[in-house]
């Protein structure tokens, strides 16, 4: 029993997800929140290709031109900027955590009776908390965030997606025999022109230009 009266849970019972939620948890909510940030950028690109071409371009505005494709770029850097914010955020996540189970694991093994190092080979214990849990640093620092960055980023696409057309939206995530045919029509020797085809198909359906006459 620890001293607030709660059971301690020994270390070698403890699961990996047991350090993750019950660490650091300030520093995961930050890197939460540098997560939802860096979505906007990867989606705002994508907006200001739509209108480079469906506006500036279109209606021949060269200072409409050279503010969305300053934009353009600006999203485009700070999506890599808060990419590698967030890879260096998991490393340090990760090494905080792998030296608290280096920490506590020490001081189990201090406490184990002489009579096991007597039958364990010289050596063992201490490759055991140096080599063998470095492979473990990487994973602590990434088991939330990389599952949370992979589905909040197909829900913003997909979102994005549906607000530009939503018959095309559905076409791209339900996997079904058109999709497969489309697919293996890509591979065909007339490839050229299947292509042409696909990429006119979503161009009408996703492009918004004023017709011309309104």
């Amino acid at each position: 029993m620890s001293s607030d009266g709660k059971q301690k849970i020994f270390i070698t019972k403890r699961t990996l997800f047991y350090w993750i939620l019950r660490r650091h948890r300030l520093l995961q909510f930050f890197l939460l929140l540098v997560i939802l940030t860096s979505l906007f950028f990867r989606v705002f690109p994508l907006e200001m290709q739509k209108r480079i071409i469906n506006e500036a371009i279109h209606l021949k505005n060269l200072q409409l031109l050279y503010l969305y494709c300053g934009l353009y770029i600006g999203a485009v850097v700070l999506a890599s900027t808060t990419k590698y914010a967030i890879n260096v955020m998991q490393t340090i996540l990760g090494q905080k955590i792998l030296v608290e189970i280096r920490t506590e694991l020490y001081d189990h093994v201090l406490q184990l009776p002489l009579q096991f190092y007597r039958k364990m080979q010289p050596g063992t214990v201490i490759s055991a908390m140096t080599s063998e849990l470095n492979g473990i640093g990487f994973f602590l620092g990434g088991a939330l965030a990389i599952p949370v960055t992979s589905v909040l980023t197909f829900a913003v696409f997909l979102g994005f997606m549906i607000s530009l057309s939503p018959l095309l939206a559905i076409r791209c995530t339900i996997p079904g025999r058109r999709c497969w045919t489309i697919t293996k029509a890509c591979r065909m020797p007339w490839s050229a022109i299947a292509r042409s085809w696909l990429f006119l198909t979503c161009s009408r359906t996703i492009c918004c230009c004023p017709k011309e006459g309104k």
